[in-house]
């Protein structure tokens, strides 16, 4: 088979094809194989590349929340050290016998007041996480929030009714504002849905935009509510 030899000194008629060493000619380039057998460009599997590169934020966000475990129950009114916080926390561990040394005070600080609100914080921040990564994937947009759908403005609305009832009904806020909340989403989807025929001509454009526009009613709503209860504005923003 003739080949065409490009002129000397011209660059551009010079193919770029790399091939690895020990190839022979007319076998198939390697930037070729690795993209149809699932390889990246420098012979790792795809999938190997996409753990690696995972890792790292996976390394950071682990660090961080030990850092802020590690700070939430060290720092407080009550000046312990790390080593006295570190005493405690060991003599609370199974199959673990220590003689910490620490007071009956000192020891309640740590694991009955301090410990307590570091474990919910952590528990409220990984829902709220959840939540925030279902809102981005499902909606296929970085910046989603808990705003999109009108959720936000619905539990503030049913929050706000509750307060302005009274009559010892504050125990109901936060059932109020979990109604509120899935009843916004709700009229969201059902606004976003109308007119489609069938389920693969939704858009979550029109949802998003259904969201916003259920949004803005709703605070427009609370608003007016506290507005006509202005002695209770300040238990509102409370």
């Amino acid at each position: 088979m003739s080949t065409t030899t490009p002129p000397v000194g011209d660059v551009s008629a010079t193919p770029s094809v790399v091939r690895t060493p020990g190839s022979a000619e007319g076998s198939e380039p390697a930037s070729a194989v690795g993209s149809a057998g699932g390889r990246s460009t420098a012979g790792l599997p795809l999938d190997l590349v996409g753990t690696c590169s995972a890792r790292w934020p996976v390394t950071v966000a682990a660090a961080v929340l030990i850092g802020a475990v590690v700070a939430g129950v060290s720092i407080g009114p009550a000046d312990l050290s790390i080593g006295t916080v570190a005493r405690v926390l060991l003599a609370h561990v199974p199959l673990v016998h220590l003689h910490t040394g620490v007071t009956p005070v000192q020891s309640a600080i740590v694991w009955q007041i301090r410990m307590p609100r570091v474990v919910l914080g952590g528990i409220v921040g990984a829902m709220l996480a959840g939540g925030g990564a279902a809102y981005q994937g499902v909606f296929r947009n970085p910046l989603a929030d808990p705003y999109l759908l009108g959720v936000a403005a619905g539990a503030g609305l049913g929050a706000t009714l509750v307060i302005v009832a009274g009559n010892g009904a504050s125990r109901l806020i936060p059932v109020a504002a979990f109604v509120g909340a899935a009843g916004a989403v709700a009229v969201t989807y059902t606004l976003g849905t109308q007119g489609t025929r069938s389920r693969s001509t939704r858009s979550t454009v029109s949802i998003v935009l259904a969201g916003v526009a259920v949004a803005a009613f709703l605070t427009a709503v609370q608003t007016y509510v506290q507005q006509r209860h202005a002695q209770d504005l300040q238990a509102v923003y409370s």
